[in-house]
């Protein structure tokens, strides 16, 4: 399973979820949301606000979310 947070700076609710996954010792990466592959990607997936956090297996994504979602992480911390 690999966990991607796409973020950008100033952005508190991305602080705050990279602050939980990094607090509760959750492996993840990283992206620069405002990148242009980043920005047509998660376009594509629906999303035009930020954090968006992105759960894959191999090249199949499982689950994404936006925002601060603390059930979502949650679950990610119980697992």
């Amino acid at each position: 399973m690999a966990l991607t947070v796409y973020s950008k700076d100033r952005c508190v609710q991305c602080d705050a979820t990279k602050r939980f996954l990094k607090i509760n010792e959750i492996e993840h990466a990283v992206e620069d949301a405002t990148a242009e592959e980043n920005l047509v990607f998660l376009k594509e997936l629906g999303y035009t606000q930020v954090p968006v956090t992105v759960i894959s297996e191999g090249d199949e994504i499982v689950n994404h979310w936006y925002g601060y979602n603390i059930d979502e992480l949650n679950k990610l911390k119980a697992a």
